[in-house]
């Protein structure tokens, strides 16, 4: 898992001049403005049950959690919940909307276009920085994936108001391969 951290770079040049003993320092800050994280290769389970793979995802602290590890500490990070598996409905569900033995302590609600998000693979694969994203409308559709012929791409707006993209590349019985880009 790749996560894109802003990144501050200090250069100081000293110029020196051997006769009059004089020393001049110069310092340039270069910052990186990139507006979006980017998350590649991150593995989704099929079950609630995997001991390998989690369902959910924290933009916040960059990780997949198994519903093992999800507590009251970090229930509120959680941004995304995908739900798949034998039923052949694969969808991302908000946090909040988890109920029952699994339910997300302190759970927060995203919204999610599962269906048709209208963000294509190539707008996804250029993105550096979120110009695509500010005008992004995301509504929860509470509709499923669709079809899987993949890739393709599910758009989110998570309960801190940032919004991102997620490209599904692959799937087996396992898990759910995809990379995911939000807005910082």
């Amino acid at each position: 898992m790749k996560k894109i951290i802003q990144v501050l770079l200090v250069c100081t040049l000293f110029i020196s001049c051997s006769k009059d003993k004089e020393v001049e320092t110069t310092t340039t800050t270069v910052v990186d403005n990139a507006t979006i994280l980017t998350f590649k290769d991150i593995e989704l389970s099929q079950t609630n049950s995997s001991t390998t793979f989690g369902r959910y995802f924290s933009t916040k602290l960059g990780k997949t959690l198994k519903q093992s590890e999800v507590n009251s500490s970090n229930g509120a990070d959680i941004d995304l919940v995908y739900v798949g598996g034998t039923s052949g409905l694969f969808y991302f569900e908000s946090p909040d909307r988890i109920t029952g033995s699994i339910a997300i302590p302190n759970a927060q609600k995203s919204l999610f276009k599962n269906y048709l998000s209208g963000f294509t693979v190539a707008d996804f694969d250029a993105m550096t920085d979120d110009t695509k994203l500010k005008n992004l409308e995301v509504i929860n559709d509470n509709e499923s994936i669709g079809t899987l012929s993949l890739p393709l791409i599910v758009t989110f707006k998570n309960a801190a108001g940032k919004k991102g993209v997620i490209k599904l590349k692959a799937i087996n019985a396992e898990r759910l391969l995809v990379d995911i880009k939000v807005q910082k």
